[in-house]
């Protein structure tokens, strides 16, 4: 078994690819949004759906790696180290209560979830993929109310 060693991009650009297929998903961004002022902000988060324009974005960051000794005591044959890449995922929701969008907002996080813990081209590409989480939760950017979903995604690469 040789080096498994992916890099950062391509994981993310994997990622990416995963979220886009996610059915009603919104607006993808592969990278996180920063703007000086919360409005214009929220406006990176705005798409029209249905003939409506509603918040229903999504942007992907990077966290960082962890390299992790393998414990001798495991089977995994010559290998040295696993690196652990983190990702966090967050979505952007506009609260409609009338619509019940918190029960969207929940949905969604669960369609994450399953489509990055069962996608066979982010799991090819690493050692493993460990199962995600995510938080759902409420913000409020310039006045405008929002679901926030943020779900955590660990990929992990080997070398020898």
């Amino acid at each position: 078994m040789g080096p498994r060693l992916m890099s950062e991009a391509t994981f993310r650009a994997l990622i990416n690819d995963v979220l886009v297929g996610v059915d009603k998903i919104g607006l993808v961004h592969d990278y996180e949004r920063w703007n000086a002022d919360f409005g214009d902000f929220i406006d990176l988060m705005r798409i029209r759906i249905g003939g409506k324009d509603v918040i229903r974005g999504w942007e992907i960051g990077y966290r960082g790696l962890t390299p992790t000794p393998i414990d001798s005591q495991l089977s995994f044959g010559n290998l040295d180290a696993i690196r652990q890449h983190r990702f966090v995922i967050r979505g952007y929701l506009g609260v409609y209560d009338a619509d019940q969008s918190e029960k969207d907002a929940s949905i969604l996080a669960e369609s994450v979830c399953n489509a990055m813990d069962s996608d066979t081209a982010l799991n090819e590409a690493a050692f493993r993929v460990l199962p995600t989480s995510a938080v759902v939760g409420t913000g409020e950017y310039s006045g405008t109310l929002c679901h926030v979903i943020t779900v955590t995604v660990r990929v992990e690469e080997y070398h020898e």
